[in-house]
């Protein structure tokens, strides 16, 4: 993005020495290889105010730097994307919430120990709201990446799992029940999540350098993830061709900053972009309202530091994480494993989406401070 295209911050209520706080920050964690590379995109009311990258896009010194267009990983903010594509079809009237994921995916309900919760009883509510009983991955998820297992191989054990609880009786974060939401949308329309996707998403939105799965056309662009030591140096960790080429549905976007906030800006638009609609306003509203404080089994105090509308992350004072401590009640977001967040504050017209390829366990001081200095930039 070039700078003629940014917007003043002044016109649009923001503080620009305050921003200036936040490129402070990332100035600092890459110059001192906390954070190899960092890129940053800020916009309100629809209008970018910050587009600023630091750092090189290689975890090792002496690769190229990075840009504003630098392709990341972004792995969980993955999951929205999944989760639309399934909302498309209960805008169809193909999908309700409530129907059960067996009804699409029939080996699903399979049987169950005399001491399991009945997988028969899981929602696609549920699987989108992180309330299914599901692990977040299989058990043996580390071996089948060393396999290079295919996608279907993942929901086959997927669907052999016992639930963790009993669905909608608590919140247990859960990659799982994304891949059964990727599942049913390749089921119902016959082709893969990624062609879904590029299709009825991305295209759309002038998602134009994101994709489920690398593009090797563009891999001069990407930017190397800093892998957990369980997946370090192996051939199916995060820069491996296996996983690349995966596309999970729960964690193998490839974008940039930009293309994200065009996303997010669709959520905070009530479902359309430019002229082009992705949900209906209702469907929209849906994935961003409460989903979890209407299920009275879910524990009082887990509700209280986490709630989750059909996909996205929901503010909670009482474990702000991500968002920082300065957000309005209402706002919703993402992060990811590989360093990455994204969120938006619908009562300010405000949206950050920040990535780095830092570990998410290491930077999450660093994600609240950095998304304090930009809130804060709010003047009106």
């Amino acid at each position: 993005m070039s700078a003629a295209s940014l917007t003043d911050p002044h016109s649009v209520g923001m503080d620009p020495a305050q921003l200036e706080r936040a490129f402070t920050l990332m100035e600092g964690w890459t110059e001192s290889g906390f954070m190899p590379a960092a890129v940053l995109h800020v916009a309100r009311h629809g209008k970018t105010v910050a587009h600023r990258a630091f750092g090189r896009i290689s975890v090792t010194p002496g690769g190229p730097p990075a840009e504003t267009g630098s392709i990341f990983i972004i792995a969980s903010i993955t999951k929205p994307t999944t989760y639309t594509a399934l909302l498309r079809l209960v805008d169809e009237g193909i999908v309700s919430l409530s129907d059960p994921v067996a009804r699409f995916i029939p080996e699903f309900a399979g049987e169950t120990s005399t001491n399991a919760p009945d997988r028969n009883a899981v929602q696609i509510r549920h699987i989108m709201t992180h309330t299914s009983g599901l692990p977040d991955m299989v058990p043996n998820n580390v071996l089948l990446r060393r396999q290079h297992a295919p996608f279907a191989t993942f929901i086959e054990h997927i669907c052999r799992v016992p639930l963790l609880f009993a669905p909608g009786t608590n919140i247990s974060y859960q990659s799982a029940g994304t891949a059964l939401a990727a599942e049913i949308v390749q089921r119902v329309r016959g082709k893969p999540l990624r062609e879904v996707l590029a299709a009825e998403v991305f295209a759309p939105l002038g998602m134009n350098d994101t994709t489920l799965g690398w593009n090797p056309e563009r891999e001069a662009r990407i930017v190397e993830a800093t892998q957990p030591s369980h997946l370090g140096g192996s051939d199916y960790d995060h820069n491996s061709l296996y996983w690349r080429e995966f596309g999970a549905p729960w964690g193998g976007l490839f974008s940039t900053v930009g293309d994200i906030n065009r996303f997010i800006e669709m959520y905070r638009n009530g479902g359309s972009l430019d002229g082009a609609r992705i949900l209906s306003p209702a469907t929209a509203a849906a994935m961003l309202s409460d989903q979890t404080d209407a299920m009275p089994g879910i524990p009082a105090a887990k509700n209280l530091e986490e709630g989750w509308g059909l996909g996205f992350r929901l503010y909670r004072r009482a474990n702000p994480q991500y968002f920082g401590d300065l957000l309005s009640p209402g706002s919703f977001g993402h992060t990811g494993s590989t360093g990455t967040f994204a969120w938006c504050d619908p009562s300010k017209a405000l949206t950050a989406v920040f990535f780095c390829n830092q570990l998410h366990e290491r930077v999450q001081h660093e994600f609240q401070v950095l998304s304090n200095a930009i809130a804060a930039a709010v003047r009106d």
